[in-house]
């Protein structure tokens, strides 16, 4: 069991490091959605919603977004009605 542990260790690693670090596309993606969040809501916005984790991160993006419609949305419909129900969930802990 633990090989089994580590070698998916090693490889969300990977993942990780493939999409984060050296700038890659969950690196890029974060910083977008970042400025969009502080273009229209503000840097006190951005750094309240920070600790509260990622489905506050998306909520708070998607408002910006809808708070202005001149803003391109980087996720598809569907992405967002999936990452919505995930809010979703989590509210009902």
């Amino acid at each position: 069991m633990e090989a089994y542990r580590q070698k998916n260790d090693e490889k969300l690693q990977k993942t990780l490091n493939a999409g984060l670090f050296g700038a890659g596309p969950l690196y890029i993606l974060g910083a977008e959605m970042t400025k969009t969040i502080v273009d229209i809501f503000g840097k006190n916005r951005l750094k309240e919603i920070l600790p509260q984790g990622g489905v506050v991160f998306f909520k708070t993006y998607f408002a910006a977004v809808d708070k202005n419609k001149s803003i391109n949305n980087l996720f598809s419909n569907e992405d967002e009605k999936i990452i919505r129900e995930m809010d979703d969930e989590f509210d009902g802990d």
